[in-house]
């Protein structure tokens, strides 16, 4: 990889073309048309963290190591939308248990009830 600073999108660009993928074949993989991953890599349409995630699965490399490639503002501005998603999904992951925990609470007073009656 070369050492200089770029974008995170000239960055996915570069690893694309030494990959040896076209443009079609990543745009099939995250299943958005080509234009739109053509104006992705140019930085004409934002990349969300979930997108980088795949394409660093299908360059068989990190996000990391793609971040890596890039500025240090950059970094940061991603790495604030990244953690800012992750906290919303924990957040929803939270939700979730707290409301099966309730089912089981609920499931197990009826249990209980139905023990002292009999």
């Amino acid at each position: 990889m070369v050492n200089k600073k770029i974008s995170v999108y000239e960055a996915i660009r570069q690893i694309r073309k030494q990959k040896g993928i076209s443009q079609e074949q990543v745009a099939d993989y995250l299943e958005i048309d080509t234009t739109n991953y053509g104006r992705m890599e140019r930085g004409q349409v934002a990349i969300s963290v979930e997108r980088l995630e795949k394409l660093a699965s299908l360059y068989e490399t990190s996000v990391t190591k793609i971040l890596a490639m890039t500025t240090t503002e950059e970094i940061d501005s991603i790495e604030i939308t990244y953690a800012k998603e992750l906290v919303d999904e924990l957040r929803k992951e939270v939700q979730y248990l707290k409301e099966q925990l309730n089912v089981k609470d609920t499931q197990i007073t009826k249990l209980i009830d139905k023990i002292n009656t009999h």
